[in-house]
């Protein structure tokens, strides 16, 4: 055990795999929690940091799945009627050329003689009309960044759009790894501060295992001055959606080690933030839900003392 010289208190390691968590939220095991029949609990006076120390992620998610793989158009006729569609990809891994031909067979497409071709020399979509009179526009949507469009309003211009970045059917490129608990680590997603303790590379094929161990460990403070469950969840780095490992037990150890504070304000050392309202809100949300959580680990241990009591 290491020993943090001004607490003089050892710290703690915590070892969690999905297969043992007490719940999967909405039965993915991408978000897992964890109940304990032991608390740790610190005065005031000290306080918690948390670690990723290691990570053990099986690729068994798809490139295309919930989240980020909606397309939505538009096509405006020569009356001026702009009608709206929108294609939800099945979930799964697909080369462009796949891709496109799922694309390519939307009644919104065919009807309107509108076609995605690739070229493989550009890296480029490109989606033409061979008829004219006809506005197509490409909408904010999650598809949009695998078929090599910027996040944004497209509008045809002479019958044609062409994509504005490369065409990327790989997938995410790093996982987040998210908590429950409070911390204060920023997160350009959303603009402000977030729940996020790790960004993890996705850095193996599909069906091999993502090995994490940072080669420097970094700490982050958390505001909780008592552990009595953890909830950790892996969201994806496109829409902050929950990965869907397909079942698949993934696992990963976190450290605790603690500091002196002289203050007996949990929030004292955090003198530099200015929190947006979006953060206010989300913190709110946050806090609300964990206190939902906390009355179940009452119940839960009260519950399990019944039965060993025989009360």
């Amino acid at each position: 055990m290491s020993m943090n010289i001004d607490t003089k208190i050892t710290s703690r390691q915590i070892y969690l795999t999905s297969s043992s968590a007490d719940r999967h939220n909405n039965g993915n095991n991408g978000d897992s929690m964890w109940f304990f029949k032991d608390t740790i609990t610190v005065p005031e006076s000290i306080n918690i940091m948390l670690s990723v120390i290691d990570a053990q992620i099986p690729l068994t998610f798809y490139s295309i799945a919930e989240g980020r793989n909606q397309l939505k158009f538009s096509v405006t006729s020569s009356d001026s009627t702009e009608n709206e569609h929108t294609l939800d990809v099945s979930d799964g891994n697909y080369s462009i050329l796949e891709l496109l031909e799922v694309v390519n067979a939307h009644p919104g497409l065919t009807e309107n003689n509108i076609v995605a071709s690739y070229t493989t020399k550009t890296n480029k979509i490109t989606f033409k009309a061979s008829s004219s009179g006809k506005v197509f526009k490409l909408k904010n949507s999650s598809l949009l960044k695998h078929l090599g469009f910027s996040n944004k309003l497209h509008e045809s211009e002479s019958g044609e759009i062409i994509s504005d970045t490369g065409v990327n059917v790989n997938g995410i490129s790093c996982i987040y790894m998210a908590t429950n608990l409070t911390t204060k680590n920023l997160d350009s997603r959303n603009a402000g501060f977030s729940n996020i303790i790790s960004k993890i590379p996705v850095n193996t094929a599909f069906n091999g295992m993502i090995f994490y161990q940072p080669s420097v460990k970094f700490s982050t403070e958390i505001a909780e001055k008592q552990l009595s469950f953890i909830r950790l969840t892996l969201q994806d780095d496109i829409s902050g959606n929950t990965i869907n490992l397909n079942n698949v037990d993934w696992s990963c150890t976190l450290q605790l080690d603690f500091v002196q504070d002289d203050t007996t304000s949990k929030f004292a050392s955090l003198t530099t933030e200015v929190l947006s309202t979006d953060t206010t809100e989300r913190l709110s949300a946050s806090e609300k839900e964990n206190n939902v959580f906390e009355a179940q680990l009452v119940r839960l241990k009260g519950s399990l003392q019944s039965q060993a009591t025989g009360f």
